[in-house]
C-alpha cells in the first residue's frame, strides 16, 4: 500500500501581525504504513492535527498542543491521497 499526505509550506506572519506561523510537512512521503507529521504552531496555543481523505473526509482528529510532531499509522485506510491540516490560533496549514 502506498499512501501519500499533501502538505504545504510555511504561512509567513508579517512583522507585527498576529498571524501565527504554521508549516506542515511528513516523512517518508510516499509512505506505506506509517510516517512521522512535523509541524510548527504558536506555543501557548491550542493546535489540532487533522488527516483528511481527497474527498475531505476526516480520517483523524488528534490534540497536538505542546508537540512539534505525530506519528501517524495509516494502516486503516486504503491506498490514495491524504491531506495533513494543522490548526492553531484560528488559522490553518494543509
Amino acid at each position: 500500500m502506498e499512501v501519500k499526505i499533501i502538505t504545504g509550506n510555511k504561512v509567513p506572519s508579517q512583522k507585527g501581525s498576529h498571524i501565527p506561523v504554521l508549516s506542515i510537512a511528513n516523512y517518508p512521503n510516499p509512505f506505506t504504513d506509517i510516517t512521522t507529521i512535523s509541524f510548527t504552531a504558536p506555543e501557548n496555543q491550542k493546535a489540532e492535527l487533522v488527516i483528511s481523505d481527497i474527498r475531505g473526509r476526516e480520517i483523524t482528529g488528534v490534540d497536538v498542543t505542546g508537540t512539534n510532531r505525530y506519528t501517524w499509522k495509516a494502516e486503516q485506510v486504503t491506498n490514495g491521497v491524504y491531506i495533513g491540516t494543522i490548526t492553531a490560533g484560528g488559522f490553518s496549514q494543509s
